[in-house]
């Protein structure tokens, strides 16, 4: 765990969690911003969709799936140890996952692979789900 500060991730959760009782849609909002490329944001299959999920969840799932998050076990010390053929699909454009960790951890698997899809964000099979599919069928036809 981090030490408190607004640079620390746990912090901003809580931050999150907080103002997300009394400025939940303003949160969503921001969050929406985040999670899908910026020419997705308006688009009816992308940005409204993510921002209409969210909504329809609420401030108290919210909260709960930060606290899920925060208190998660950081698994990517185990990745070595994976022994069979893995693929990570990550959009160019992520704000929430940097590329260092998309490399780490396509890297930190024996055999694994990382694409990297242009022009997306977070949201990588909402946001381009024939990609994702013909980049599994492709992957899958690659391991048989």
């Amino acid at each position: 765990m981090c030490a408190r500060s607004s640079a620390c991730p746990h912090e901003a959760r809580r931050s999150q969690i907080e103002r997300a009782g009394s400025d939940y849609r303003g949160l969503v909002s921001e969050s929406v911003a985040k999670w899908v490329h910026p020419t997705r944001l308006h688009d009816a299959d992308v940005g409204q969709v993510a921002r209409d999920m969210a909504l329809q969840a609420g401030p108290r799932i919210f909260a709960q799936q930060q606290r899920a998050i925060m208190s998660r076990a950081d698994s990517r010390p185990l990745l070595a140890s994976i022994r069979c053929p893995a693929i990570v699909v990550a959009g160019n454009d992520d704000a929430l996952m940097p590329r260092e960790i998309r490399e780490e951890l396509a890297g930190s698997i024996e055999g694994g692979r990382l694409l990297v899809l242009e022009t997306c964000g977070h949201l990588v099979p909402l946001e381009q789900p024939a990609a994702v599919a013909d980049a599994f069928v492709d992957w899958l036809a690659g391991v048989a």
